[in-house]
């Protein structure tokens, strides 16, 4: 089953340029990715999937950051510089809640196709990561209970 998931997440991916940034990015050769690609190579295409999902995350964070600029308090900064239970407050527990909505927001816009096209493909995919992570643990925990969740 979990080859089957790779090998759609392969076709999905497959003429968008994927191979391009797995290749430029030193990740995988051209001739693993096509074992990646045809769900021979569990291990590295989970690999290759998760750290690209993971980067793209980013990228949207970071463009969520410059299109929104959002604002900090200095008790959210020093929480973020030092995580501990005692720079936790409310108003820190209300920013990361209004944080959390807005990005949530931005993330429906994208998956609306608001934002274009290639957004919407990337989210796509990147939420398909999410399940399959979801149904990785689910298996690994023997968690019927999150295996439904994921799917």
């Amino acid at each position: 089953m979990c080859n089957q998931r790779n090998f759609i997440f392969a076709n999905i991916v497959e003429s968008v340029g994927f191979e391009d940034i797995v290749y430029q990015s030193s990740l995988c050769t051209y001739g693993s990715l096509q074992g990646v690609f045809d769900g021979s190579h569990y291990n590295r295409a989970w690999l290759i999937h998760s750290i690209v999902a993971e980067s793209l995350e980013r990228l949207l964070l970071s463009r969520f950051f410059y299109e929104k600029n959002p604002q900090w308090s200095d008790c959210f900064i020093e929480l973020a510089a030092n995580p501990t239970v005692s720079a936790l407050s409310a108003e820190t527990f209300d920013q990361m809640d209004s944080f959390s909505n807005h990005y949530e927001s931005y993330e429906n816009k994208i998956g609306n196709g608001d934002l274009g096209k290639t957004p919407h493909f990337w989210l796509m995919y990147i939420d398909l990561i999410k399940q399959q992570r979801l149904a990785h643990t689910a298996v690994q925990e023997n968690s019927m209970e999150i295996l439904i969740h994921a799917w």
